[in-house]
């Protein structure tokens, strides 16, 4: 019965109220009974209530009102309370976006046209600067090919070795005539065939980090990676050369027009769609197209070589500017990783290459990508989901990981990762090395100028000195000295000559 609020009466209110109870009580005691039973009786409502109460946990007994507790529930409830994780992220389930290739990669005949007609309104003096330039690139390439011959015979060299190891003879059935006089104390007599096994034709992509970081380091980098390029020519094997940018400015309408190189959806990765590949050197472009994406790219490096002040003075002319559609920008590695996706599928279906080593120079992390609704990255690889942290290299849960193990299932790829540092305490937080052999790996990173790590997503990441410069001179023509003391100096030359090219040397250990 449900209870109401009467306020006190004053004045006439009050002596109405008298007269009305005094009136009640002439009712007669038969109705007052029925009335009162009828109010005593529980609605259907009312039981809904006790049976709620009931179930959970209120009773009335001897000590009044009291709350009963299931001592097990309650224990449920606050291990749950226990394992929840305040700084859980939501989960996104997401798959690796389309590639438009036409729209991401940057052909080298447009690189050389570019440069072209950026040079071609140069001021006068920088024209002359330009020749100079262009002068010391074709002189470095020229030093430098005696020597790569010299690495190419060594390289076919140990694969002839390793072909001779792997061969072996079988008797064909056919008897040799010019054993058939020994047929009376010895069986031989039959002829034998050498089975050599199969060789695989072999290709290569080359991903060159262009981003401002990597700006003091450019210099000797692209001068060890011309040569890798002359290596690759001379023995005549399918490549390709990228550098990976994203220098242009971002513009919202850029995103899922037909000029965008990524196709994204609610359910992809958002990949930056500035990214652009731009081909640098290929098997295909003729030795006039190589000389003159070599002098753009090597003029770019000596441009940009000084941290802090780009148009410094060089040790002969002030090399002059470039377009800024080629300035360095950041790291979308994964991005380009991405497009490999498409792009291996195509290198290996026109150059008919069994195998393809894909290679990677950078000197830091990637960017990081996310997805439209943000939350922790579950991609889509091999017909499955892989979890993505975004974690620095050589975490097994890194999107760059995943995308290399995908990449290596997939193609059947060789994957080899070249890092720049210019210090070895700089590699001391990026691979585990045991206190015992900490002495050891600066030494060898010293000496041999790289150092190996076999625990990345990569077959073999190598940790390179960034300051090791490409060595063309054998020893000081001025300096004299008795026989003894320069046969002795040029030997430790030539040696030097070899061991600087250290991208060239590491690629032939891998490929040979």
């Amino acid at each position: 019965m449900k209870k109401t609020y009467t306020p006190d009466l004053k004045g006439e209110e009050k002596s109405q109220e008298e007269s009305e109870d005094s009136s009640n009580q002439n009712l007669d005691k038969n109705t007052e009974e029925k009335l009162q039973e009828f109010l005593s009786k529980e609605t259907g409502e009312d039981k809904k209530e006790e049976t709620k109460d009931s179930q959970v946990g209120t009773g009335k007994g001897a000590g009044g009102d009291e709350k009963i507790v299931s001592i097990t529930n309650q224990a449920f409830d606050d291990a749950v309370e226990k394992m929840q994780d305040e700084n859980t992220r939501t989960q996104a389930y997401c798959e690796m976006p389309k590639v438009r290739l036409e729209k991401l990669i940057i052909p080298y005949k447009k690189y050389i046209r570019d440069f072209a007609v950026y040079d071609s309104k140069l001021a006068p003096y920088e024209q002359s600067n330009l020749s100079l330039v262009k002068q010391e690139t074709k002189k470095f390439l020229d030093e430098s090919s005696n020597v790569v011959n010299y690495l190419v015979k060594e390289f076919e060299m140990k694969k002839n070795a390793k072909m001779y190891a792997r061969a072996s003879q079988d008797k064909t059935g056919v008897i040799d005539p010019n054993k058939l006089h020994t047929y009376k104390f010895a069986e031989d007599i039959f002829k034998k065939i050498t089975t050599v096994p199969n060789q695989k034709n072999h290709g290569m992509i080359f991903l060159l980090d262009w981003s401002g970081s990597m700006q003091h380091h450019l210099t000797p980098t692209v001068e060890q990676l011309l040569n890798l390029v002359m290596f690759c020519r001379k023995i005549n094997i399918p490549f390709s050369v990228y550098k990976f940018m994203n220098n242009g400015s971002y513009d919202s309408k850029l995103e899922n027009s037909p000029d965008s190189p990524f196709i994204t959806t609610s359910k992809t990765l958002r990949a930056d769609q500035t990214t652009r590949l731009c081909q640098l050197f290929t098997h295909k472009q003729s030795k006039s197209d190589f000389l003159r994406c070599a002098q753009n790219l090597h003029r770019s490096a000596r441009y940009f070589n000084d941290r802090y002040n780009w148009r410094r003075q060089d040790e002969n002319v002030q090399v002059p500017a470039i377009s800024h559609d080629y300035y360095l920008s950041s790291t979308p590695l994964n991005e380009s990783l991405i497009a490999m996706d498409s792009i291996i599928k195509k290198f290996k279906n026109d150059n008919h290459t069994d195998k393809v080593a894909l290679v990677t120079l950078t000197d830091g992390s990637a960017n990081h990508l996310s997805t439209e609704n943000g939350g922790e990255i579950n991609i889509k690889l091999n017909n499955r989901y892989v979890k993505c942290d975004y974690s620095y290299r050589g975490n097994d849960k890194d999107l760059t990981y995943r995308l290399l193990k995908y990449l290596k299932k997939k193609y059947d790829l060789d994957t080899i990762g070249f890092f720049l540092a210019s210090k070895y305490r700089d590699l001391r937080y990026l691979f585990s090395v045991p206190y015992n052999k900490e002495a050891l790996a600066q030494r060898t990173f010293t000496k041999d100028k790289c150092i190996a790590d076999y625990n990345t997503g990569y077959d073999v990441y190598f940790y390179v000195k960034s300051d090791t410069k490409v060595q063309n001179t054998v020893m000081d023509q001025t300096v004299t000295a008795n026989k003894g003391a320069l046969k002795r100096m040029f030997m430790s030359g030539m040696k030097k000559r070899l061991n600087s090219r250290v991208l060239l040397n590491n690629f032939i250990k891998m490929v040979a």
